[in-house]
Parts: structure tokens; C-alpha cells; sequence
């Protein structure tokens, strides 16, 4: 678990080969102990790498891998990151770089991605897990941003980070906070936010 762990994070400092490497060595060992405890996680974490290394269909089966396995073996904590990740890949693979950058995802995709947010957010809710809440609140908040569904994507991330009152110097409060914050201001100066 620990060489998994490891290879997550090499990942975010760019070193792919290798982090691929020990995540892969890490879901090895733990397929020979014949234990599926937290391997929907690890392959999480594993389509993530591949995520930012730009392997965007392998990254895709791992989830997918993730979440046959949820459904199988009942261990299902990280179900909706699951969920998540595999919309956030999907709009990564067609081209999506910003929220304020409208670049020609097509629409497909966008449903794909919106579909994949939707289960996301129905199964955090259902587990009360106030955390895969908020993640998939701002990714639907960034999906929706200068749309016809902008509105929707605010409220939902209102009510996501109005359900904390501490930890909010974590990333994913620390990020939402900026991201209410700079809608906030757009409306107020009224500025266009199309």
C-alpha cells in the first residue's frame, strides 16, 4: 500500500515512468495476497497518474476496473471519487484545459462527464460523505461555469462548502472558496460572465 501511496505521489511531481511503476508493483503485491481491501482506491490513484501522464484510456479502464470491483465486492467508500475522476478524464482526453477557456469539447462528452458527476454527487450524498461532495460540487461548478447551467453548478458548490465549518484551509475548501469567490466578484462588478 505504501509503494502505491509513493508512486501517487511521484506522479504529481511529474515522474510518470516511475510512479507507474510502483503503483503498478503495489496493485501487483496486493493481487497476490489475494486481497481486495482498498484496491478500488489504488486504482483510483493509479488512473490519476495515467491521467497526468496523459494515458487517458488506460487511466479510463482503471476506473473503470474501480468500479466494477466497487460493485462486486461491496467496497464502495471511494465509489463516487470514482465517479469523479472518470468525468474529469473524460472531458482531459476530448481537450478540455479551462473552465474560461470554452475549447470544442464535444457535447457527448460533456453529458458523458456530466453523467459520470451526477452518479458521483447521488453516491457521495447517499454515504453523507461531505468531502467526494465538495470535489464533485467544483467539478461540476468549473463544468458549468459561463453556461446556461452556471447557476446550478453555484448553488451546488454553496451548499457543498456551506456544510464545513473547519478545515477550511484544506485544498479542496481552500479551492472552492477561490472559486465562489471569483464569481462572486464577476457578478458584482458586473462584468459578463459569458
Amino acid at each position: 500500500m505504501a509503494t502505491i501511496m509513493q508512486g501517487s505521489v511521484l506522479s504529481e511531481y511529474g515522474r510518470h515512468t516511475e510512479a507507474m511503476e510502483r503503483i503498478d508493483h503495489g496493485l501487483a503485491a496486493l493481487q497476490t495476497i489475494a486481497t481486495d481491501l482498498v484496491r478500488p482506491h489504488f486504482l483510483g490513484l493509479g488512473a490519476e497518474a495515467l491521467s497526468r501522464a496523459r494515458r487517458f484510456d488506460e487511466a479510463l479502464e482503471k476506473l473503470q476496473e474501480g468500479l466494477d470491483l466497487a460493485e462486486r465486492g461491496g467496497e464502495r467508500y471511494y465509489e463516487a471519487e470514482l465517479y469523479r475522476l472518470k468525468g474529469e478524464i473524460l472531458l482531459k482526453k476530448a481537450g478540455w484545459v479551462d473552465m474560461r477557456v470554452k475549447n470544442k469539447v464535444p457535447d457527448k462528452v460533456i453529458a458523458q462527464a456530466e453523467n459520470c458527476f451526477d452518479q458521483a454527487l447521488t453516491t457521495a450524498k447517499k454515504q453523507k460523505s461531505r468531502s467526494w461532495q465538495l470535489r464533485t460540487a467544483t467539478s461540476l461548478f468549473r463544468l458549468y461555469y459561463g453556461g446556461d447551467k452556471e447557476e446550478k453548478g453555484v448553488a451546488l458548490l454553496k451548499e457543498a462548502f456551506a456544510m464545513f465549518s473547519e478545515g477550511l484551509s484544506t485544498p479542496d475548501l481552500r479551492d472552492a472558496k477561490v472559486l465562489l469567490n471569483s464569481w462572486l466578484r464577476v457578478v458584482e462588478d458586473g462584468n459578463p460572465i459569458h
